[in-house]
């Protein structure tokens, strides 16, 4: 009876070390698999506004003349190969246009920030009537087709 009793219990501490044991078990990373299977990912813009780097201000908080040129950062974290960088601009009631496009990689990394940043630059049209707004987009595009984009404030002009 005794040895009975210490096989079962020998049993049972086997299938409950099974258990834990399985339990263990590492399980493979769904992002790992989709990369080995050729899957690809969007680009992750980070800004959450855009700002003039000259005047430090917030397109939103200040207004800008005819003629101005403005100087921004963009920020992202590329997760595939970047083809492009391309900064678009609307002025009130026309068309969504592409104004800038930087398919020369000249970003760069920002330990600070732990992103790649890029300076888009963009000349405000001197045919603008006072009171016109502007509103800029960026966008990321990776080489493999994914995008993501940004919409900025409106630029207000006096």
């Amino acid at each position: 009876m005794l040895k009975t009793r210490t096989l079962a219990a020998g049993f049972l501490l086997f299938i409950c070390m099974c258990a834990l044991l399985a339990a263990c078990k590492k399980e493979n990373d769904f992002i790992d698999e989709d990369k080995l299977q050729g899957v690809h990912f969007y680009p992750e813009l980070l800004n959450d506004f855009f700002a003039d780097t000259i005047t430090h201000k917030r397109f939103s908080d200040t207004t800008f003349i005819s003629g101005q040129r403005l100087v921004f950062e963009v920020d992202f974290r590329p997760t595939d190969s970047v083809q492009s960088v391309n900064l678009y601009a609307q002025p009130d009631g026309q068309e969504m246009k592409l104004v800038q496009s930087d398919a020369s990689g000249s970003y760069a990394f920002s330990k600070d920030k732990q992103a790649d940043t890029l300076f888009l630059s963009y000349t405000l049209p001197d045919s603008l009537a006072s009171g016109s707004r502007i509103r800029i987009e960026a966008e990321i595009e990776n080489k493999n087709g994914l995008k993501s984009s940004r919409k900025g404030d409106y630029l207000r002009l006096p």
